[in-house]
């Protein structure tokens, strides 16, 4: 999603705070197939809909539906969206696009254990820099971060993770050899032992230096 990012600098346009919004993005063609079956799947149900229908005003709905103890502004999701075009574009204020192209287009689900097929599309297309004070957000399909989902913090550099920067992660040091040596015979002496303890210790030094 960050190719999609709209605000370059991660600054909302007029504010005083610098890098408040590094989250948005706008535009980010999603495949017409996609959206039609979006649609489909939910246009029975109902949603509370501000007056735009942008989904993010669904919050202000919900607590003025709370305010006045009812329910006006829950609304049928076909009848405020009349088509998959509707529900990528309108629903999301402007992030998503209604692409026909659909060799162009992303999806937001695929099954489980194949490739990510939104790895294979505008490959050619940067990334915009990272803004001050902003990591690179990956997280888990559950919304926890990577470390709490059980992966390494840098998995989407590892080769073979499927990401873009894949393979870019750097290459650790090989262990010096006196370290992975097998012992001869016998257990380690306690001389041995504080030997190989002041080894390990220098060679951790070496590392951080």
């Amino acid at each position: 999603m960050g190719k999609w990012r709209k605000h370059a600098d991660c600054t909302t346009p007029n504010s005083t705070k610098a890098g408040d919004n590094g989250w948005q993005i706008e535009a980010m063609p999603i495949k017409a197939s996609y959206c039609d079956g979006w649609y489909e799947a939910c246009k029975l149900d109902t949603v509370c809909a501000g007056p735009t229908f942008n989904i993010f005003e669904q919050p202000e709905c919900l607590a003025l539906n709370d305010k006045n103890n009812n329910t006006a502004g829950c609304k049928k999701f076909g009848d405020i969206y009349k088509s998959g075009k509707d529900v990528c574009e309108v629903m999301w204020g402007g992030s998503f696009k209604y692409e026909t192209d659909e060799s162009k287009g992303y999806v937001m689900a695929f099954t489980a254990g194949t490739v990510n097929p939104n790895n294979a599309i505008f490959t050619d297309k940067a990334y915009p820099p990272i803004c001050a004070g902003h990591t690179v957000n990956i997280t888990h399909p559950d919304g926890v971060d990577a470390i709490a989902a059980g992966c390494a913090a840098d998995w989407h550099l590892q080769a073979g993770s499927g990401h873009p920067l894949s393979g870019t992660a750097p290459k650790a040091a090989p262990a010096p050899a006196s370290l992975v040596e097998a012992p001869t015979s016998g257990a380690p002496t306690s001389a041995a032992s504080a030997a190989l303890a002041a080894t390990l210790a220098a060679a951790a030094m070496t590392l951080l230096a």
